[in-house]
């Protein structure tokens, strides 16, 4: 019994919203063997026997194969595999005589239950959009609970804390990649990435960052260096256990 479902060469996928391929099973397998046996003589017996070699598959899967993703398309993408079907194999056999009767029976039973899900020659890209005080936040690149952002993308254009408690209360996971060793000229960069790692401590996001170097070496000098101490000192603590122990905060 197979039950698959999946998205196959397509070369612009595009989508406005999320994206659900499913396959589902609940189904029900049954297997039966069996064999009888019937002695009318006065003095005989009856008797019946049976070897019985059952091989029951039950597949099912879910794929998504040489799709490239449109650019601008927004939502996530989900590959939901399910199986809850109920497989019986059952052999028996019976014997009815006059005198006595006598039934045997040897069962081999090989079940097999494979379900998966599978992302091969792909592309995906997914965006997505917040709205912080009527105006559109947009998302670069966010799969279900987790957005990645490249520093650039949120300390390299005007944002404010608005837009970084927004994240911070909606995404319990960020990414953030590229952050450089910022100069004395880079002092606003310096200020809004405080700003934003001040709303990812307070809510208890788990940020992972790829830096230029270790957190007391990115803005040693310039003007507001004193006070981003205070970000190095919660950018250490934010690897801690403790810290990652705790949950999100909305």
């Amino acid at each position: 019994n197979t039950v698959t479902s999946g998205m196959d060469d397509i070369t612009s996928f595009s989508h406005g919203g999320d994206v659900n391929v499913t396959a589902v099973e609940h189904g029900l397998i049954v297997n039966v063997s069996g064999a009888a046996g019937i002695s009318t003589s006065a003095n005989g017996g009856g008797g019946a026997g049976t070897l019985s070699i059952n091989m029951v598959g039950d597949t099912v899967g879910v794929s998504m194969r040489n799709v490239a993703e449109a650019a601008g398309s927004k939502g996530n993408v989900l590959l939901h595999a399910d199986d809850h079907a109920t497989i019986v194999s059952i052999a028996g056999a019976v014997g009815v005589g006059k005198k006595a009767g006598v039934g045997a029976a040897l069962g081999l039973n090989f079940v097999s239950d494979d379900v998966s899900a599978t992302v091969e020659g792909s592309t995906l890209d997914t965006t997505g959009s917040l709205t912080v005080q009527g105006r559109r936040l947009d998302v670069p690149r966010q799969a279900g609970p987790v957005a990645w952002f490249d520093f650039e993308e949120l300390c390299a254009r005007p944002l404010g804390a608005a837009d970084y408690l927004a994240l911070a209360t909606h995404y319990p996971v960020i990414l953030i990649d590229r952050v450089p060793r910022l100069t004395a000229a880079e002092r606003d960069q310096a200020r809004r990435f405080m700003t934003l790692i001040d709303a990812l401590y307070e809510h208890r996001v788990t940020t992972v960052i790829a830096a230029a170097d270790r957190p007391e070496r990115l803005y040693p000098e310039g003007e507001g260096a004193i006070e981003f101490q205070r970000t190095v000192s919660r950018l250490n603590e934010m690897q801690s256990a403790d810290y990652l122990s705790r949950p999100h905060l909305t």
